[in-house]
C-alpha cells in the first residue's frame, strides 16, 4: 500500500469512515505531485507559476473571444473560466458551498467536516462512493421504487448485494418498518442505506414524523 494511503488510514483509524471503507477505499490517496503543486502554486506563486502548461496573455489564459463574450460583461475573468479545472472543484465555490450547507443545517455547527467535492454529475458521485465504500459481499438497501442506476453501480460495478423494501406502507406513507426489517435481516454488522428525497421516480417526500422515525 502507498505510504500516503497508509498515512490516511492511520488518521481515520477508529472512525465511522474507517469502518465503512472498501479495500479500494483504503488504497486511495490524493497524490502530492503536479496536481497538488498546481493548487498550492495558485495560492502562493505571485511571481512565476511553472506547474502547468497554459498559454497566457496579459496574465490571463488565452481564449476565444467568441466564447468569452457569451458571458455577461465583467462577470468573470478569463482565469475563472479557461484555466485548468482544479481537483475537487473550484476552491471559492467549495468554500461558499460549505458555508451554505452550514447555514441550512444548524446541527452541523461546531462539527469538523471537509469541503464539498465537485463531481461530473450525480452518477459520477455515486460511482465514486460505491468504489470507496462498497465491495463484493457488502449490502446496499434501497426502496423497491428507486433510480435504476443505483443497482447498476452498486451491484454490477462493485458486486455488492442490493436488497429492497416496499417504499409505501398500507397507509400510503413511507415504509419505515419495511426498511427496518430489511436492515435487521442482514447478517453482517454493517449495511449501506441509500435514500433520496424527493424520491426518484415517485417524488415522495416523508413527513417530519416519518423522517424522525427513519432516523
Amino acid at each position: 500500500m502507498h505510504a500516503l494511503a497508509t498515512e490516511l488510514n492511520e488518521t481515520l483509524q477508529n472512525t465511522i469512515v474507517d469502518a465503512l471503507l472498501s479495500d479500494v477505499g483504503q488504497r486511495m490517496f490524493f497524490p502530492k505531485g503536479i496536481v497538488a503543486q498546481s493548487a498550492e502554486a495558485g495560492q502562493k506563486a505571485t511571481r512565476f507559476n511553472a506547474t502547468i502548461g497554459m498559454a497566457t496573455s496579459n496574465g490571463q489564459p488565452m481564449h476565444l473571444s467568441d466564447i468569452y463574450n457569451k458571458f455577461a460583461e465583467n462577470s468573470f475573468k478569463p482565469s475563472d473560466l479557461f484555466s485548468y479545472a482544479p481537483g475537487g472543484g473550484d476552491q471559492q465555490l467549495r468554500n461558499l458551498w460549505k458555508k451554505q450547507m452550514l447555514a441550512k443545517n444548524p446541527s452541523l455547527a461546531g462539527k469538523s467536516i471537509s469541503l464539498p467535492i465537485v463531481t461530473a454529475g450525480l452518477t459520477h458521485g455515486l460511482s465514486m462512493l460505491a468504489q470507496l465504500f462498497a465491495q463484493e459481499g457488502d449490502t446496499l438497501v434501497i426502496p423497491d421504487l428507486a433510480w435504476d442506476n443505483y443497482e447498476l453501480i452498486f451491484a454490477h460495478q462493485v458486486n455488492a448485494n442490493v436488497l429492497t423494501f416496499p417504499l409505501y406502507n398500507e397507509a400510503g406513507g413511507f415504509n419505515v418498518e419495511g426498511m427496518k426489517q430489511v436492515l435487521l435481516s442482514i447478517a453482517d454488522k454493517k449495511a449501506r442505506l441509500l435514500l433520496n428525497f424527493p424520491n426518484n421516480p415517485t417524488g415522495y417526500t416523508p413527513s417530519k414524523v416519518e423522517m424522525a422515525a427513519i432516523a
